[in-house]
């Protein structure tokens, strides 16, 4: 843990149900977050692959605190980008399926153990309702949210440690889910953050302003105690991020003010994290078999269900065009990864899968019999019993119908 951090008072009376209660954060949350040593101890036991085999592609397995991928990559090239060619980000406008899916692996690849000790809470910060004279745009509105850390690392001497995401309500307004420690207690965070927050804002109207301060601020404890390992934060901060479906899935449309102005910014982040991500260089055979792997693994478990996709049919007669309704496996790579609550336990259950099928160990049969060898003769009796058998299944059937036959 984080020892940056002032040590924060005994949470006394906290309360999670009307029959539970405890006296130290400590009995409440218990996370199991992978170290990055822990991710370097697992990722020792795979076989690397150090050969230079004359192909195009090097093939890599990487193992993360809640995140294990396989990837491969051309020869030769390097992630970094070069110095003199300058990198132009694109103007983000929506949420896509790919949005999710690199929330998700980013969420699982971060180094959770940095957080501080403490109480942990999911924060949510949101706008009065004439949002749009203080949030006209996605860059306004992230602004404020940078105005809040500065505040925040100032107040309480230490760096914020916290992952966010933004969403919109059905009116528009955009707001903020973090997840965060607690520096202090519940009831000094709560109103620190509510004084904050409504200045940093700022709305002109004093009577808009005030409302805003009472109620413009909101934590959540039951939900925060629940994450504790990166599956369950991925989860919660994408559970209604899946775009095309879900209850929720407005709260990933930006409102038309917003998309005026250009760009609506990045709609998750983190701050004071670190991604704690290995990768080992692995022979095309290891690569393939680890892909397949993984990929029989989220079949099993229920990750790669089929989606429904409108298909288009032409009538090549008549040139009309109808559509219709199918569900369908999303078409992938060999190259992919894979959540889990333990990272490090996943990845060593795959590099002894790996060893164990390098090595072509026979495994013994369950049960142990004597096969006959085709040479072996056959009893002559044999074809006697088989023509019995038969004769008494001709018996069985023609039985009912025999008085019909000799009335005949």
């Amino acid at each position: 843990m984080n020892e940056d951090l002032p040590a924060a008072p005994a949470i006394a009376g906290l309360v999670l149900s009307d029959i539970t209660s405890r006296s130290d954060a400590a009995e409440v949350f218990a996370p199991r977050f992978t170290s990055a040593k822990q991710v370097a101890e697992v990722v020792s036991r795979f076989s690397s692959y150090e050969t230079d085999d004359g192909g195009d592609w090097d093939y890599f397995i990487e193992v993360s605190s809640a995140l294990v991928r396989t990837r491969k990559r051309v020869k030769g090239h390097t992630q970094r980008r070069s110095p003199q060619v300058p990198h132009l980000r694109r103007a983000i406008r929506e949420w896509t399926p790919k949005s999710r899916s690199q929330m998700v692996a980013s969420l699982c690849e971060l180094d959770y153990s940095a957080l501080p000790a403490g109480l942990p809470a999911m924060l949510t910060l949101t706008y009065p309702a004439d949002w749009q004279t203080v949030a006209p745009s996605g860059e306004e509105a992230k602004k404020h949210l940078s105005q809040f850390v500065k505040r925040y690392e100032r107040k309480w001497g230490c760096r914020l440690r916290s992952l966010w995401k933004m969403e919109f309500q059905r009116r528009g307004a955009p707001h903020f889910h973090l997840f965060l420690v607690l520096p202090c207690s519940p009831a000094e965070f709560r109103e620190w953050v509510s004084e904050v927050w409504a200045d940093v804002v700022a709305h002109p109207d004093a009577e808009e302003r005030e409302k805003h301060r009472k109620a413009g601020t909101g934590l959540d404890y039951s939900t925060a105690l629940k994450a504790t390992d990166p599956q369950r934060l991925a989860i919660y901060f994408s559970k209604h991020s899946a775009p095309g479906g879900g209850s929720k899935e407005y709260q990933n449309r930006p409102p038309d003010l917003w998309l005026a102005s250009g760009s609506v910014g990045r709609f998750w982040g983190y701050w004071g994290l670190e991604k704690a991500t290995q990768a080992v260089k692995v022979s095309p055979g290891d690569y393939v078999k680890a892909s397949r792997l993984l990929r029989k693994w989220r079949r099993a478990n229920g990750k790669d269900r089929p989606r429904r996709v409108a298909v288009e049919r032409v009538n090549q007669t008549t040139g009309e065009v109808r559509t219709r309704y199918a569900r369908r496996r999303r078409r992938r790579g060999l190259s992919g990864f894979v959540c889990v609550p333990q990272g490090s336990e996943f990845a060593s259950q795959v590099a002894e899968f790996l060893l164990r099928d390098g090595k072509a160990e026979p495994r013994a049969p369950a049960v142990t019999y004597t096969p006959v060898s085709s040479a072996t003769p056959r009893p002559k009796w044999r074809p006697v019993f088989g023509l019995l058998a038969e004769l008494g299944a001709m018996v069985v059937v023609l039985l009912p119908i025999a008085p019909y036959v000799l009335r005949l």
